[in-house]
């Protein structure tokens, strides 16, 4: 299929936006011993934030994460008045204008996904994670949503094609850091989840050591 130049370069700034974010993930593991949350929540569990404000000092954008009200929805007064300042690893040459809050970039969600519905996933959960287990997906501009917004993926959904990027590709992140062309089985629900459960082992019998 023909691509144009702009096809090309769009991809090539996506695969570097999307390894960038790999990396990010990497270091908010290494210092909170665990993947961000797809949810932030306030304490009667309504949704407020997106995983990608919990990111953003790991993106070098520390003073704007300060500067949002993480105890608010992201569509608040004050946060939505900062909605059109996304950081550029989160923007695309053709989500300018009305379209400058918006991202392509979003998790992969789930039970069975490295963002579990209302929970994280642990350091130590992170070690039996398959390397080539999908993070991140990008979706057509089209489907873009408002950066800060809590708005991802479902794992089982499969991504449509947009009339205007019929010939660009969703592009994955995987654990790995690699990134790669959407598979068709990347967003089916896997047989296995992608962090296994924890073999519990039987319990002691207290009458195994007693002499007869």
């Amino acid at each position: 299929m023909w691509r144009s130049s702009a096809d090309r370069i769009d991809e090539a700034r996506t695969v570097e936006q999307l390894t960038h974010l790999g990396s990010a993930l990497k270091q908010y593991v290494a210092t909170w011993h665990a993947l961000p949350t797809q949810v932030v929540r306030d304490n009667d569990g309504r949704p407020l934030l997106s995983w990608r404000v919990l990111l953003l000092p790991h993106v070098g954008e520390t003073d704007l994460h300060d500067e949002l009200h993480l105890s608010e929805p992201w569509d608040s007064e004050h946060n939505a008045a900062i909605l059109a300042r996304r950081p550029p690893i989160f923007g695309s040459d053709h989500l300018l204008g009305p379209d400058a809050g918006r991202t392509r970039i979003v998790a992969i969600t789930g039970a069975s996904t490295l963002f579990p519905d209302d929970d994280e996933v642990s350091q130590l959960e992170l070690v039996q994670v398959l390397a080539t287990t999908p993070l991140l997906v990008t979706l057509p501009h089209e489907l873009a949503v408002p950066w800060t917004a809590p708005a991802d993926w479902s794992i089982g959904t499969p991504i449509p094609k947009a009339d205007g990027d019929s010939t660009r590709t969703p592009m994955v992140l995987e654990w790995s850091g690699k990134v790669r062309p959407l598979r068709p089985d990347d967003l089916a629900v896997p047989r296995q989840p992608a962090v296994a459960a924890p073999v519990e082992s039987d319990p002691p019998d207290d009458n195994a050591n007693e002499i007869e």
